[in-house]
């Protein structure tokens, strides 16, 4: 099983995003869940108090490999991207993407990474990051399973 979890509720692309999801379905249980955002001038403030609420719930949550998305992070081609996968696909691991407000994730959050990935150098649009993951997964189980839609 898939989840995403990540902070704030999907404004935009809500429909290519629910297209994506479905799709993956086809080949996996995902879950998404949406974390309440932090609302407070200060973004270490932000960063502190959605990442208390990131590690509560990944330690409430019964999983096996945690990818938190994250600027920094490493980047890859979508055939490596899709290698990562092949845990869930062939060893039943459950994998937890963890993405961060439009500020990011603390420091505590980024301590219960196996992986840390970036989705691209440049600054994205938080829903847009979102929709952009989505995507991704879907494309690694296409690489996965050998279908004509990564071509």
């Amino acid at each position: 099983m898939i989840t995403i979890l990540s902070i704030g509720k999907l404004k935009l692309y809500n429909e290519m995003f629910n297209t994506y999801l479905k799709r993956i379905q086809r080949y996996t249980k995902i879950n998404v869940v949406e974390l309440k955002e932090v609302k407070d001038r200060n973004e270490d403030v932000v960063k502190e108090k959605e990442g208390k609420h990131i590690v509560d719930k990944l330690d409430k949550m019964d999983h096996d490999y945690t990818i938190v998305m994250d600027p920094n992070g490493k980047q890859l081609v979508s055939e490596d991207f899709a290698s990562i996968l092949e845990l869930e696909k062939d060893q039943g691991k459950d994998v937890v993407f963890v993405v961060g407000g439009p500020v990011g994730v603390s420091p505590e959050v980024l301590e219960w990474a196996d992986v840390t990935l970036s989705i691209s150098k440049m600054t994205l649009q938080h829903d847009l990051a979102k929709l952009v993951l989505m995507e991704q997964i879907y494309r690694a189980y296409t690489i996965l399973h050998k279908e004509p839609y990564h071509k």
